[in-house]
């Protein structure tokens, strides 16, 4: 199903910002609250292009089909 066609469900919104909720707190549980400005709980700096390459290799699939899954 294309994307434009799972935001048009109000359902699929409500999803997608528990979804964003849980991978924040997620998020603040793990590296502290101040991540967002690039600094973790040891208040040393985040190398974004390391999170990045990690996550990139971490995830080969595609995401729309596991949230379609979810849906």
């Amino acid at each position: 199903m294309p994307l434009a066609a799972l935001l048009k469900n109000p359902q699929t919104l409500q999803k997608l910002e528990e979804m964003f909720l849980l991978q924040k707190k997620l998020n603040d549980d793990t590296n502290g609250t101040n991540w967002e400005l690039g600094i973790n709980k040891y208040d040393k700096e985040i190398n974004w292009l390391r999170c990045i390459h990690m996550e990139v290799a971490e995830h080969r699939f595609n995401p729309m089909e596991t949230l379609e899954k979810y849906l």
